[in-house]
């Protein structure tokens, strides 16, 4: 991934990034959620209409890779001190090339910048893809809950990144 920048998102950029979310909730959810339930979670929080108004909110950043979006982050802070990922995502066609790492990296250049001095993000148990890599990333958990999807209730656990460290 030689032309690989991260740049915040545009309009022009929602097609993409409801593709990847469909795709990355496809690939990590599976046999976890019912695909319905999947699908009925897409198109309540992943429809084009929803992440043009998610634009307006706090940043979401993409990764490009010679000019295609291959991932993209959402993240902002939730207090003097705590930065929250709400969504992260890549393109599972290019898993494992470091496109995740890229955007974790602008996250934490945002939270430190911002004065932050963890990040915290949810991520639903069982979800070995997305608890593996962030305990890659140092992570650790710090809380747990239970939410409410299409098909029933499920846990979701709450990580959070010590910035303070090196």
């Amino acid at each position: 991934m030689r032309g690989l920048i991260v740049r915040r998102a545009t309009q022009g950029d929602v097609q993409e990034i409801a593709r990847i979310a469909a795709e990355g909730w496809r690939h990590a959810y599976r046999g976890l959620i019912s695909p319905d339930a999947i699908e009925e979670t897409l198109l309540r929080w992943y429809s084009e209409e929803v992440l043009l108004r998610r634009l307006t909110g706090p940043p979401v950043h993409v990764a490009e890779d010679s000019g295609k979006v291959v991932g993209y982050v959402q993240h902002g802070p939730v207090g003097e001190s705590i930065h929250e990922v709400y969504a992260i995502y890549v393109d599972p066609a290019v898993l494992g090339k470091g496109v995740g790492w890229v955007l974790w990296q602008q996250v934490e250049r945002d939270a430190r910048g911002g004065g932050g001095s963890a990040i915290e993000l949810w991520v639903l148990d069982g979800n070995r893809l997305g608890i593996d890599w962030y305990h890659r990333q140092g992570g650790t958990v710090v809380g747990q809950r239970v939410v409410e999807l299409a098909d029933g209730r499920h846990t979701e656990l709450r990580y959070g990144f010590d910035l303070r460290s090196p």
